[in-house]
């Protein structure tokens, strides 16, 4: 499932109202992907130096499910939050007003309501986020999205609103700062180690704070910062997370057997676990050993079929050994979960064409040209149009 968060409006500015709204667009997503297997995409934008964007103007229901109509999403959530006292440096709460709506039902929107009343004061001024108030109001938010799309309540987990994040309120804000309010370099390592120096168990910020070491091809600084967290973090369930990104620095740093070694024990523990069927895949691959990286992606399937880079895998590789049709399959797949992905277009409509499915094919190969137009999947795309 496919949901996609629009900007909520509010009508107070600060950073205290910047904190809630985005604490509770985080959690709000974790919680839907956690308990329903949803992928949540948000549209706000990355912030800009010095500067935190937020919408006075309410999304309409119209202007939403445009969006939702074009992105390919099955759900959308739009709304309001209104603090009060308006106008006051210091909040007391807000009423949460979130409206859902479906990507291809109109007219039928439900609609949640709650107040939240979690503002602590912080001694030197300003004000935090109560953080088990806001997973109060998360779980809830998640029942009532699950219940208007039928989803039967005694099916749901939500143990994983909490799992990995802190209590601590100081690092949460911190976190959140690093995460949602300040451009990328050193500003969000330095607000992520803040959060890590505050809790040492936030296993979240050990990993996002990785990302974006690996983001900057920093992966020993990554390693030593994940070795630091795994020593904090021995038998929590996010100790998983933590090994799949180490055994990927230590990919990057050379040591190809150790990383092979390091995902391997993964799927001896976790077999339901995709991403490390998925990343041994790519290292077989890269190896020019396609049988044995056809095996891995096969497998990452079977435990996740919903995990859409081992679909996408699975599928460019099907393409390169001339599976014209199991590559279509894959993609097709991939595409439902992920729209939007030039190259999973360019290599669907050329594999449609080799199997004589002309229609489909210029369809594929005409959405591949629109969405990369300059590019090499475009370019790709183009070559085939023209066998067509």
């Amino acid at each position: 499932m496919f949901v996609l968060i629009m900007p909520f409006s509010g009508n107070a500015l600060g950073k205290t109202a910047a904190l809630f709204e985005h604490s509770l667009v985080v959690c709000l997503g974790a919680s839907l992907q956690k308990s329903l297997g949803a992928n949540c995409i948000d549209l706000y934008p990355e912030p800009g130096e010095g500067e935190v964007l937020m919408l006075t103007r309410q999304v309409t229901e119209e202007e939403a499910r445009e969006c939702a109509e074009k992105a390919g999403a099955d759900l959308y959530l739009r709304g309001n939050l209104h603090y009060r006292p308006q106008g006051s440096p210091l909040l007391e709460g807000v009423t949460v007003r979130v409206l859902i709506g479906r990507g291809d039902v109109r007219d039928r929107e439900g609609r949640a309501e709650h107040r939240f009343s979690g503002f602590l004061k912080r001694a030197e001024g300003g004000q935090l986020l109560d953080i088990s108030a806001l997973q109060g109001l998360v779980r809830e938010l998640t029942l009532e999205i699950a219940d208007f799309l039928e989803y039967p309540r005694e099916t749901l987990d939500l143990t994983g609103v909490e799992e990995g994040i802190t209590l601590n309120p100081v690092a949460w804000a911190e976190f959140i700062t690093a995460l949602r309010l300040v451009p990328g370099g050193g500003s969000k390592k330095k607000h992520y180690l803040r959060a890590i120096g505050l809790d040492p168990g936030f296993a979240v910020a050990y990993l996002n704070l990785a990302r974006v070491l690996i983001g900057q091809s920093r992966h020993r600084e990554a390693l030593d910062l994940l070795h630091d967290g795994l020593r904090h973090l021995r038998g929590d369930p996010s100790e998983s997370d933590l090994v799949n990104l180490m055994a990927f620095c230590y990919l990057m740093e050379g040591h190809v057997r150790r990383a092979l070694e390091m995902w391997g024990r993964l799927t001896e523990e976790e077999p339901a676990r995709a991403e490390p069927w998925y990343n041994m895949g790519n290292v077989y691959h890269s190896m020019g050993m396609p049988k044995r990286a056809l095996e891995l992606y096969q497998r990452a399937v079977e435990a996740d079929g919903l995990f859409p880079l081992a679909r996408f895998a699975l599928g460019r590789l099907y393409a390169e050994m001339g599976e014209h049709e199991a590559s279509a399959r894959e993609l097709s797949v991939y595409i439902r979960l992920v729209p939007g992905d030039p190259w999973a277009y360019s290599i669907l409509g050329h594999c449609l064409l080799e199997i004589g499915e002309r229609e489909r094919a210029r369809f594929a190969l005409k959405k591949a040209l629109q969405l990369d137009p300059d590019g090499e999947a475009g370019k790709r795309a183009r070559e085939d149009l023209r066998r067509l």
